[in-house]
């Protein structure tokens, strides 16, 4: 599969003609290269620290481990609004992940597995792992959701199209994923937080072989005190209106 790019189509012509100045034309490429350097550069690398022994539990504050930060809205344009840092850390078995969120308007109606956790405050990972020979296939991936309350999605994705069409997702019963997950809201501090521990063998292909790299994403959904609601993403997608389901996207996570 090819990993492909996406931006505005750009007319260079008049930019480079004997009319404008050296000056414009300075300018004119800084702009350029900017703008390439924003859309156009490859998706993230992130190198997942191995846990400490034992592993860090949900409520700490989890230093010294990989982590994300300074997530951008869905489309690329600007940062979040709310921040959203991601911690990370493996072992042998399992990937713990647990995400801090900034949040002065906690809110989700759900209180039971599967049900639609993205129609309101909720944290997304979505993960495909790539295998020691190479190989990998983004058309199927998982996509695991926890909301303020603690509740969790889990489903196997088939997405035929690679885009947020035609997509078939297999709901996986919450208490046959062998995750363990819990979240917790601090409202006092405007916060709260998320967290999976989820077994390597529930992220790959059921006989497959160990991996030791992902292609994946992790993204939020989240509304403000300003009322507009927002989607933003550690990879952004470069979608308007938002859609998460773009593999060609997703970071790559080494173990």
């Amino acid at each position: 599969y090819q990993r492909r790019v996406r931006g505005p189509s750009i007319s260079l012509p008049t930019m480079f003609s004997s009319s404008n100045s050296k000056t414009q034309i300075f300018l004119s490429i800084a702009v350029l290269l900017g703008l390439f350097c924003t859309i156009y550069s490859a998706p993230p690398i992130l190198q997942i620290t191995r846990c400490p022994e034992p592993p860090p539990k949900p409520q700490d504050p989890w230093r010294g481990l990989s982590n994300i930060s300074h997530f951008l809205v869905a489309n690329g344009s600007s940062p979040a609004i709310q921040t959203t840092t991601v911690h990370l850390c493996h072992d042998q078995k399992d990937l713990f992940i647990k995400f801090d969120c900034e949040d002065n308007n906690i809110f989700t109606p759900f209180d039971a597995c599967n049900q639609p956790l993205y129609e309101y405050d909720v944290v997304e990972t979505f993960l495909a792992p790539i295998y020691p020979n190479g190989s990998f296939d983004l058309h199927r991936y998982i996509e695991l959701e926890v909301s303020p309350k603690g509740v969790l999605f889990a489903a196997h994705i088939i997405n035929p199209n690679l885009v947020c069409n035609g997509i078939v997702d297999d709901l996986v019963p919450c208490d046959r994923t062998g995750i363990s997950w819990t979240a917790q809201t601090i409202a006092s501090e405007n916060r709260w937080w998320a967290y999976l521990r989820i077994p390597l063998s529930f992220i790959g292909q059921e006989g497959s072989e160990p991996f030791h790299e992902l292609y994946g994403n992790f993204f939020r959904v989240d509304t403000p005190k300003s009322g507009t609601k927002e989607y933003s993403c550690w990879s952004p997608t470069f979608t308007s209106p938002p859609c998460f389901h773009e593999p060609a996207y997703f970071g790559q996570l080494i173990l």
